[in-house]
């Protein structure tokens, strides 16, 4: 398992020194998952969503290959709430975007508006300390 997650790391710097991403984006659901694996198909969902929209094609399979587009790095962060609930959210790291979206609030309307109708399981909230997406510009400490 620690080969793996070395190898792992290795991939992710080795992709981040090519195409440094443009923005951190912490997106939170509103079912509160308790599993890796369900915030992972929230996850699989959004992406989905977020590249069909981007590219502007109908359908998964019709996506360009990367990196003739959008790309997105996903992690899956546990949080422990009062009483020790373990809950999951999402980080992602989008690249090859900034010709897109020059600002965070544009990234941000992007994904509130027009992909996140759509998405159920997205926390709607924009209220402070619970919203459901928030925005960075990239940094490495992210």
């Amino acid at each position: 398992m620690k080969n793996l997650t070395t190898e792992t790391k290795r991939w992710i710097w080795n992709t981040w020194d090519q195409y440094q991403p443009d923005w951190f984006v912490t997106v939170l659901w509103n079912d509160l998952p308790t599993s890796p694996i369900v915030s992972s198909s929230h996850t699989r969902h959004l992406r989905n969503k977020i590249l069909t929209k981007f590219t502007g094609r109908s359908r998964c399979a019709e996506i360009p290959d990367f990196p003739d587009r959008l790309g997105i790095t996903a992690f899956q962060e546990r949080t422990v709430m009062q009483g020790g609930k373990v809950t999951f959210h999402t980080h992602l790291h989008l690249f090859n975007c900034m010709d897109r979206w020059q600002s965070p609030s544009g990234l941000h309307c992007f994904l509130r508006f027009q992909v996140g109708q759509s998405i159920q399981k997205l926390l709607k909230s924009d209220s402070e300390g619970n919203e459901g997406i928030v925005v960075k510009s990239w940094s490495e400490e992210n």
